[in-house]
């Protein structure tokens, strides 16, 4: 008896372990209520989990909702936003109403190509070319589109996936187009070591005529002098400054029960349990 309430006890971890992997990142009590009951083969009753759409739904109705229901952070919200606009002008882009069962692997082989060419529908000023103006119906949308690195490609894509994951789950849809479509991971560069001679000429190096760029390259010493995260940054003052180093909590230890980081002038860090 113990053991094969133990043996069900392992399963649900398992399979809440992998919903993690694939759920939004505010998802709340409410969205893991549904993916228990959906582990046990149980439809939810009165909840925003069980309404089901009509097959022919619209994708764009069922994003919006998807993002109402899902998104409480504003920023995580607006996240999600620019994904679902990317949705709405590829659906311009090849002229189709496309309705939430059509979409497949080849659509969605294509929408990543759209993703990756969408900044040449931009001149060189980064104004919209007339031909493609169409596309960009809310002015929001009009802004000047840079060239999307695979990375960000990527990112783009796997919040479009956590929406049909949703829509999967909340019984919108049999089946996931992405079960056929395989996102490739994020690369990254292989990581360079800065001497102290190179990191002293880069901060003094005279970037007058690009204001941003300075401010990306400070904000990038002083992390590679401290090692602490960017995130960290705001909210230290004067008080962090304790003799002759810098003494601060790191952010995503605060709920932790981490301790005090002190860092030494010459960038050798400890921390204070």
């Amino acid at each position: 008896m113990l053991q094969e309430l133990q043996a069900k006890v392992d399963a649900l971890s398992n399979h809440l372990k992998a919903e993690a992997i694939k759920a939004p990142s505010d998802a709340d009590g409410t969205y893991w209520a549904g993916v228990v009951l959906a582990f046990h083969g149980i439809k939810p009753k009165d909840s925003t989990i069980a309404e089901v759409a009509a097959p022919s739904a619209a994708v764009d109705e069922l994003f919006g909702q998807f993002i109402e229901l899902l998104y409480k952070n504003e920023k995580s919200k607006r996240q999600m936003e620019t994904s679902w606009n990317v949705l709405k002008r590829f659906a311009r882009y090849k002229k189709m109403d496309i309705a939430l069962e059509d979409w497949d692997d080849v659509l969605l082989e294509e929408l990543e190509e759209f993703l990756r060419i969408e900044y040449t529908f931009f001149n060189e000023k980064g104004e919209c070319m007339r031909k493609w103006k169409y596309l960009y119906e809310c002015k929001s949308e009009l802004r000047a589109k840079r060239r999307r690195g695979e990375n960000k490609i990527f990112s783009v894509m796997k919040k479009i996936r956590t929406f049909f994951n949703w829509c999967v789950l909340t019984e919108r849809l049999e089946k996931s187009p992405f079960a056929k479509h395989k996102l490739e991971q994020p690369v990254y560069g292989t990581p360079y070591y800065m001497t102290k001679d190179k990191l002293t000429k880069l901060y003094e190096f005279d970037f007058a005529s690009r204001p941003k760029l300075a401010i990306q390259r400070d904000i990038f010493v002083l992390q590679s002098t401290l090692g602490m995260r960017v995130g960290d940054f705001y909210s230290l003052t004067r008080a962090n400054i304790v003799g002759n180093a810098i003494e601060y909590i790191a952010s995503k230890t605060l709920n932790d029960a981490g301790g005090v980081v002190r860092v030494s002038p010459y960038g050798q860090s400890q921390r204070n349990h």
